[in-house]
């Protein structure tokens, strides 16, 4: 065979080779395109799971899911939801993690279960894929300001410091059993510390838990401090953020027995919200639903002055802003 005629033969293999290549891919790319959330997207801003949970909470978003997950072959929406979330490559957790640590939702060393926590992550974003591709929109973010006088004259009773006839005033929206909120602590005690005469700061207890109660002994003895002696609602502040085991009714019995003087009686009475109790768990329930309106979905939360920041905030930060309020 002459070399005009090898070169012409490997010429025509490599031309076959890249058209079967272009034909395998256009299988490929066609076998994903029948399902418009094959390809994972990664949002700069992942929905958190009481925005997830809201948006299914809508009976006609639901309904229109389920039908096209019908459509698209599936038992059901979990199983569709299901499918997307097994693409997502640990990669992509991966990068949902740094987000979700730079945005202050999760503390790495000090988070007791990691592979839960990539779980969660995962489930979200998968949720938010599905959304996305059906045109659902998911940030809950409100475009509503948030003014301290709407939550002041909602909330009557809410814990306060510092000086009260401030001009400026902080609202912290916090779990006692957050990571980062429990991080932030630190950091709102220096604020606090150095600007206590020329600031009100407000608690604003708000558990993640659905129901609120449901996984918050740390919310209910708190609430039930109020109802008790608010004089020592600060104390326990402190202690909430600091100890160990807060999730833990045990542990939170404890505290209320041994160090704010609930007996077996009263401690029950918190719990199961009997008497002047009763209120205190009704009023955590509805913070949640009236701040949740405004966009405050992801502790910890802060409105300093007129800026609503979400996540942890460093103290340089938090005093650059707050500076400015204060101008």
């Amino acid at each position: 065979m002459s070399l005009s005629n090898i070169l012409l033969f490997k010429l025509t293999c490599n031309i076959l080779k890249i058209r079967n290549s272009v034909f395998l891919i256009s299988i490929l790319l066609l076998f994903f395109s029948c399902d418009p959330s094959a390809n994972i997207e990664l949002p700069s801003y992942l929905p958190t799971e009481i925005e997830i949970k809201s948006k299914l909470s809508d009976n006609e978003v639901l309904a229109k899911l389920q039908t096209k997950a019908r459509s698209l072959g599936y038992n059901d929406l979990k199983e569709w939801k299901n499918s997307i979330a097994d693409r997502i490559s640990d990669s992509e957790i991966d990068a949902m993690q740094k987000l979700s640590k730079s945005q202050g939702e999760f503390l790495l060393s000090q988070d007791s279960n990691i592979i839960e926590y990539r779980n969660e992550l995962k489930n979200r974003l998968a949720w938010y894929n599905l959304f996305q591709s059906e045109g659902v929109s998911i940030l809950g973010r409100s475009t509503q300001s948030i003014k301290a006088e709407s939550i002041l004259s909602k909330f009557t009773q809410l814990p306060s410091r510092g000086n009260p006839n401030a001009k400026l005033i902080i609202f912290e929206f916090s779990d006692y059993t957050c990571p980062y909120c429990r991080k932030s602590h630190t950091v709102s005690k220096e604020i606090f510390e150095k600007y206590k005469d020329k600031i009100r700061w407000i608690f604003i207890d708000f558990p993640l838990t659905d129901p609120p109660f449901l996984d918050s002994p740390a919310h209910l003895l708190g609430n039930c401090l109020l109802s008790k002696d608010r004089n020592q609602f600060w104390k326990y502040y402190d202690i909430a953020f600091t100890a160990k085991g807060m999730g833990s009714l045990q542990n939170v019995s404890q505290i209320a027995l041994n160090d704010f003087g609930f007996t077996e009686d009263s401690w029950s009475d918190c719990e199961n919200g009997i008497g002047s109790y009763k209120s205190a768990q009704n009023e955590l329930i509805h913070k949640r639903q009236f701040l949740s309106k405004f966009g405050v979905n992801a502790t910890p939360s802060f409105l300093i002055g007129e800026q609503f920041v979400q996540g942890y905030l460093p103290f340089e930060k938090f005093q650059k802003i707050l500076e400015t309020e204060l101008k």
